[in-house]
């Protein structure tokens, strides 16, 4: 009985070693599978060098440059190619995916500029509500494109969270999985709709649902992020403004979103100026948009593209006390499209 027991618990530290060892393989096999085989990965591999190399064309020309960014709702709607040809405008657009958080999204576009650029922050109001991290898209997206350097805040005692993000999550397998028995595609999105010039056209239109306009307040972290951008783009010699992105909406809520657009407007205002659009973002027209609210059609794009280059080159900007008095009289801009 003895010598039993003895064996089994001889037997304990190889079994924990196996189960450490098979944990291990898991995890190496889940992060490869993300870095090399994850398709929406691959969709954004292609993404960032189609920006980077047109990042490169636009360099070639010696003329300072604009860079614009944010989550999917910059990476659809502004098209660069246009600003060049129509507009005489050296544009970036550096908009990737808003799951990926502010942060990275912001280090992303940053590491771009050059003295004598412009800045337009183009994230969506509602990434600036909540307490700010790296988050694991943002974590996959940095190491699928070799650019681990977006994660430089990252401590020591963080790398082992910052390593189990690529992982991909259990939503993600368990939709794979459906797309694979269903024969569906294994991203909405195809490699196709990316366009030389890191523009994304959406092809499919799609049917989407319209939540209330709900008051926004912008997070601590959020103004921290605000005030940091401020500060560096005021220390490399870089001109800033934000640019609030189109949104779809009814003809009857029209004054409820415009209401509430301000006012966060208002709150982006007392850290950097503030793009004046004529609409304050609102869009009535259902045509213009393709599978959500915020992804416009090209020809949405195009009016998007078109109204950006001008606003940039005549660069009107709201004061706090513009956008107070808005607030309290009333709404000074034009209708929606």
């Amino acid at each position: 009985m003895a010598s039993s027991t003895s064996h089994f618990k001889s037997l304990i530290p190889f079994r924990a070693l196996a189960l450490v060892l098979t944990a291990l393989a898991a995890w190496i096999a889940s992060a490869l599978y993300t870095v090399k085989l994850n398709p929406e990965m691959a969709f954004f591999r292609k993404a960032d060098s189609a920006k980077r190399a047109w990042a490169r064309t636009i360099d070639s020309h010696h003329q300072p440059k604009v860079v614009v960014y944010g989550g999917s709702s910059c990476m659809t709607t502004i098209i660069p190619e246009r600003m060049m040809e129509q507009h005489g405008l050296a544009v970036l657009n550096m908009g990737l995916h808003a799951g990926m958080g502010p942060k990275i999204l912001t280090r992303y576009a940053i590491q771009t500029l050059q003295p004598g650029d412009t800045l337009i922050v183009a994230i969506e109001p509602d990434l600036l509500t909540l307490p700010l991290k790296s988050e694991p898209e943002g974590i996959q997206f940095c190491f699928v494109t070799g650019n681990q350097t977006l994660l430089r805040d990252t401590t020591v005692w963080d790398w082992p969270g910052t390593l189990l993000d690529l992982r991909p999550g259990g939503y993600h397998v368990l939709t794979l999985i459906g797309k694979i028995a269903t024969g569906q595609p294994l991203y909405r999105y195809s490699l196709d709709e990316i366009h030389a010039d890191g523009w994304q056209e959406v092809t499919v239109k799609r049917e989407f649902g319209i939540e209330p306009a709900k008051e926004i307040s912008i997070s601590n972290d959020a103004k921290k992020l605000l005030a940091w951008i401020h500060e560096s783009c005021a220390t490399h010699h870089v001109r800033l403004a934000y640019s609030l992105p189109w949104c779809y909406c009814p003809a009857d809520d029209v004054a409820g979103l415009r209401r509430r657009n301000l006012d966060f407007m208002r709150q982006i205002s007392e850290f950097i100026p503030v793009l004046k659009e004529p609409g304050l973002g609102v869009q009535t027209n259902r045509d213009l948009y393709a599978d959500t609210p915020l992804h416009l059609t090209r020809e949405g794009a195009t009016l998007r593209t078109d109204e950006l280059a001008d606003q940039i080159q005549h660069w009107n900007t709201w004061t706090p006390e513009e956008i107070k008095t808005a607030l309290e009289f009333g709404q000074p801009a034009g209708p929606p499209l």
